[in-house]
């Protein structure tokens, strides 16, 4: 199968997806709505570009080589795509939406959660900030980094943003105001000024997502799907502003846009073995001409290893055979011979391949079956969210904000990391709020059973 024949055909899967998603559930907030425009940009658009301005022979001498490549990625995304199709809601159960009646202790108790969780994230990232000599000393150079003394710490301000969405869900009886409005700002602006101020397209993506879904997630209302698409395209735009502009944006620059550099970015002129197409290309073919699978001991690496804070097993990734991951991150574990041997070329220092080939450097072509189970991850979650409401809302619009990372970088490293970073603690949380109440499970439908005492929608608050 030609090179063109694939790249049109992981483009098709992802139209088709996207069709098929909207057709059987009628929401602008489907996964596949907002997923298939960053995975078209990743797995098509970016491909065809290269293609037809005939720059793919910079990267790589053999273009039958790219075709097993971009045909891993047609295989991988159509293994998502059938994963976040994989749901069935019954009409009458989309248009109900019922479940848990939050009473007035709840609210409460939400409200002053929220509060919590937003001033812990803030003196947290405020207090890194003020550690390091403040904005101008943190924000002083492109691409600033804001480390702290344990991982906990880096990643508590993403508690911010169930904060946000417990306050909104909160504020549920009354029309949101310019103070709500504000509120939700303060909270999720951790995540603002370091995607701005430092150039990072993942924070400011997750910033305008949980601004965008979680005003609509929170109310159990959507957007229209013009609206819908229109915010998704509006953040990813600004993401590659941001990434385009690294060298420009820091405090005391004078700022001036660079125009080619953003051009260059969504429609390039010149091959950039540093953007994850073609990085994830290169990833692909070194691995299958190496042989180079790790067979799972990565990802259990990243999720049983990594949460363990250096303090404790200062040399943890050394110790479990990882420390490439740490000095020779771009590599994928893999010599430079083997990179020059498959593709003429080191990868650049700091590239990140997405879910395709981040999967096939783990398990090879058993790598679909992560793909299958990413997609089947945000059917589900989608599926609770628009039945059971409540924590599962919350849980969706974290799962929404982290999106990015699934197109972009590792399934394990960044996505899943994140994702139960901020999913673990909130359902928990949640736990507390409701009393720990067991909810009903759907059945293979979406319907749900019925439950004894249950009060008429209208007479309180059902999310």
């Amino acid at each position: 199968m030609s090179l063109e024949t694939t790249i049109w055909l992981t483009g098709i899967v992802i139209g088709v997806g996207m069709a098929a998603a909207y057709a059987r559930s009628h929401d602008p907030l489907h996964p596949m709505m907002y997923l298939g425009p960053m995975l078209g940009y990743v797995y098509f658009f970016y491909p065809a570009v290269l293609y037809y301005h005939e720059l793919i022979v910079e990267c790589f001498p053999d273009e039958p080589d790219v075709s097993y490549a971009q045909l891993v990625n047609l295989l991988g995304v159509s293994a998502f795509v059938l994963g976040v199709l994989h749901f069935r809601i019954s009409p009458e159960v989309l248009r109900r939406r019922a479940q848990e009646l939050l009473t007035p202790v709840m609210l409460r108790r939400m409200r002053t959660t929220g509060w919590a969780l937003g001033l812990f994230g803030l003196a947290v990232y405020f207090g890194n900030v003020w550690l390091k000599g403040g904005l101008g000393h943190v924000y002083a150079t492109p691409k600033a980094y804001l480390g702290a003394v344990s991982g906990y710490l880096s990643s508590a301000p993403l508690l911010t943003i169930p904060a946000a969405m417990l306050y909104l869900m909160s504020r549920h009886e009354r029309k949101a105001g310019l103070r709500d409005f504000l509120i939700v700002i303060v909270f999720i602006s951790p995540h603002l000024i370091h995607g701005v101020l430092g150039a990072r397209r993942g924070p400011l993506f997750l910033a305008v997502v949980a601004l965008f879904f979680g005003w609509f997630i929170s109310r159990a209302r959507r957007p229209s799907l013009h609206l819908a698409l229109g915010g998704v395209g509006v953040a990813g735009l600004l993401a590659l502003f941001v990434v385009s502009q690294r060298q420009n944006i820091y405090l005391g620059s004078d700022f001036n846009f660079d125009r080619e550099a953003y051009l260059q970015w969504i429609s390039p002129r010149e091959a950039n073995m540093g953007h994850t197409t073609p990085y994830s290309w290169g990833l692909i073919l070194t691995s299958r001409d190496a042989h180079h699978h790790f067979w799972g001991r990565r990802y259990l690496v990243q999720l049983l290893v990594r949460p363990i804070p250096r303090q404790l097993w200062p040399r943890k990734y050394e110790a479990t055979g990882m420390g490439w991951m740490l000095t020779r991150s771009g590599s994928g574990g893999m010599d430079d011979e083997s990179w020059l041997s498959s593709v003429g070329r080191l990868p650049q220092a700091g590239s990140a391949a997405g879910m395709v080939a981040d999967s096939y450097l783990e398990f090879g072509l058993l790598g679909l079956v992560v793909c299958y189970l990413v997609g089947r991850i945000y059917a589900e979650l989608w599926k609770r969210s628009v039945i059971l409401h409540g924590v599962w809302s919350i849980i969706y619009l974290e799962a929404c904000a982290v999106s990015i990372f699934v197109p972009s970088q590792g399934v394990v490293t960044a996505w899943l990391y994140r994702l139960l970073f901020l999913a673990v603690p909130t359902y928990v949380i949640w736990r507390l709020i409701t009393g720990r109440r067991r909810e009903a499970e759907p059945d293979e439908n979406g319907a749900l059973p019925p439950v004894e005492g249950r009060e008429p929608a209208g007479n309180g608050r059902v999310v």
